[in-house]
């Protein structure tokens, strides 16, 4: 299959955010889906503490952690679909 040509901004722009990736967050993604996997990942992360922290106060409101648990629920959702996800669509299990 031949690839397309890409016209406009695309490719330049792609280059560009590569670039400001790489001196902004120390690292280089050359795939977007790694780049949102390591974000959701950190943000799972501090989620996850700011709950656990949470569940040791005695003077939080009784709606607090339900919304800090569906939010934690929802970053390992998109952690998941940015890597199990991605691999059975990929290459899946084979026997």
């Amino acid at each position: 299959m031949k690839k397309q040509a890409q016209s406009g901004i695309g490719k330049p722009l792609r280059v560009r955010m590569q670039r400001v990736r790489q001196r902004r967050f120390g690292c280089f993604y050359v795939d977007s889906r790694v780049f949102f996997h390591s974000l959701f990942g950190c943000f799972f992360y501090g989620v996850f503490v700011t709950k656990m922290m949470l569940l040791t106060r005695k003077n939080v409101r009784p709606w607090v952690i339900p919304i800090v648990g569906g939010l934690l629920f929802f970053v390992l959702v998109y952690v998941w679909l940015t890597s199990a996800l991605w691999f059975f669509q990929t290459t899946g299990v084979t026997f």
